[in-house]
């Protein structure tokens, strides 16, 4: 049914979830994986000399490449357990929505499995929910997993 999944993960324990339900899924269908992972950019604020500002991405860049690192690891191991074709992908944008999107159509996904945080109330409406984002911005069919 679906050959190509694109699991976007953020290394929380929800996202722990749809990497290794994307993984089981894809060995059920004899399907692969691309795993991807978006940070947000740098967000540093005003008031502070270049030389602080550019010491200061460079420190936050660093982070952000480690930790992505770090997930796609333990994802691609995962896949590699189970016997999955797996590729990683590593974004920085204040757009996360739209690269998900952007890099399924890319990769010629046709399956996304996301997880959800599940955010309701206040929470919801002030943090958003990337998952509505992501539905909005893709033609393609998204599996929710809570």
């Amino acid at each position: 049914m679906y050959r190509h999944l694109l699991v976007p993960v953020d290394g929380t324990l929800f996202s722990e979830t749809a990497m290794r339900s994307g993984v089981q899924l894809a060995h059920a269908m004899a399907a692969r994986v691309t795993g991807l992972i978006v940070e947000p950019e740098a967000s540093l604020g005003s008031g502070h000399s270049a030389s602080h500002y550019l010491e200061t991405l460079h420190e936050h860049a660093g982070q952000q490449l480690r930790h992505a690192s770090q997930v796609m690891s333990r994802f691609a191991a995962m896949a590699q357990a189970q016997g999955v074709p797996f590729s990683g992908h590593y974004v920085c944008t204040g757009h996360i929505e739209d690269a998900i999107a952007q890099i399924a159509r890319r990769e010629g996904c046709d399956l996304v499995v996301m997880s959800t945080h599940a955010r309701t109330g206040l929470d919801g409406v002030l943090k958003g929910s990337r998952t509505k984002g992501v539905l909005a911005r893709t033609q393609l069919p998204v599996l929710v997993l809570r």
